[in-house]
């Protein structure tokens, strides 16, 4: 099944025929969303099914078929205007690397069809797709060996171990070096920075397991981060965003003692090695919408 899907992906475009009835491509809609707080990237695509037929199951079979053949083209659209981090889409990154564009088909097996529902009036099928974001972004990129070594921090301020790391940068926000102010953006690998613009948290200092099983951070539209505990523990250090960074807003500052606090505990570095943070961001910052 994945060398055929694989197959279709390297063809043009064309109208499929099934049962004998050519679908043109203007009856196909999709819709490709990034939902930061489940880290999914979700796929629908909405497509005419036959509706005065006494084989209804068969044509609606038969057109889950279609779009299921149609999904490396799909996966391959969404993941490239997904945002890798402050400076990159997907897209770009491919630009740089062309390699990687031959990766994406190998994370069809990663995605499922999460429902299929038919029209009220039964002409149309919308099929859904999902594909979790971790693991697939460091099968996509691929990961380091080696993790790197966190900043030495020389600054010694009163501090003891947590459980996990909550930034509250759910407002409008100061952009480093601008005069804007806006909202977080999600990525697939943001960064913390201090206020001097020291690195507090890069994916690179990460321990790979870690990071692949489920990325440097989580996001979350809940003050509490309730529903985070497995990650974040039940005495988790809450700090306040001092701004946002990058091309692409995507970065986190947090002040020098917030950093210090977490830099100057061995056990507290452990929670940025392994990812135990959780980014609490705007509602409207949680989904992001990919296409025209």
């Amino acid at each position: 099944m994945c060398v055929a899907l694989s197959f279709v992906l390297l063809l043009p475009a064309l109208p499929l025929r099934v049962s004998g009835q050519s679908f043109d491509t203007q009856q196909i809609r999709n819709e490709y969303i990034v939902d930061w707080t489940t880290h999914e990237l979700i796929i629908r695509t909405t497509r005419s099914v036959e509706s005065q037929t006494a084989n209804a199951p068969i044509a609606v079979h038969l057109t889950e078929r279609e779009a299921d053949y149609s999904l490396p083209q799909l996966l391959n659209t969404a993941l490239r205007g997904v945002q890798r981090d402050t400076a990159d889409t997907v897209a770009t990154a491919i630009e740089d690397l062309p390699s990687l564009a031959a990766e994406i088909t190998r994370l069809v097996p990663h995605v499922r069809r999460s429902s299929s529902r038919r029209s009220q009036d039964l002409s149309e099928l919308t099929v859904e797709y999902r594909l979790p974001l971790f693991p697939a972004s460091t099968e996509l990129f691929g990961l380091h060996e080696v993790a790197s070594p966190f900043p030495r921090n020389l600054e010694r301020v009163p501090s003891r171990d947590f459980t996990g790391i909550v930034v509250y940068v759910a407002d409008l926000l100061p952009v480093h070096g601008t005069n804007r102010r806006e909202h977080l953006q999600g990525a697939l690998f943001s960064r913390i920075y201090d206020t001097e613009m020291n690195p507090v948290l890069d994916p690179k200092m990460m321990d790979p397991k870690y990071l692949q099983q489920w990325g440097p951070l989580a996001y979350s539209t809940d003050p509490q981060a309730a529903g985070y505990e497995d990650r974040i523990g039940d005495d988790p250090l809450r700090i306040l965003a001092r701004g946002v960074f990058g091309i692409t807003p995507t970065d986190v500052l947090i002040s020098s003692t917030d950093a210090a606090r977490i830099l100057g505990r061995p056990a507290n570095l452990e929670l940025l090695r392994e990812g135990r943070v959780v980014f609490v961001i705007a509602s409207e910052s949680s989904r992001t919408r990919i296409g025209p």
